[in-house]
């Protein structure tokens, strides 16, 4: 799962573009989620919660369980 945020001053979104790209040759499933509002890191407490939560159905769908 790529999270980016627009604000993201460390990661330019072309370079998550770029590397999402390239993820289907891997043969592994993946996500992008833009998280509007946010940079790097995500620090409000609401926001990491929600993004837990959703990171955590990722991976349960990427296991299989």
């Amino acid at each position: 799962m790529l999270v980016h945020g627009p604000a993201d001053d460390h990661v330019a979104v072309v370079h998550m573009l770029r590397f999402s790209a390239v993820r289907p040759a891997t043969g592994r499933s993946h996500a992008v989620l833009p998280w509007s509002g946010s940079g790097h890191p995500v620090t409000r407490e609401e926001t990491v919660s929600s993004l837990l939560l959703l990171e955590r159905d990722f991976l349960k769908k990427s296991l299989g369980r």
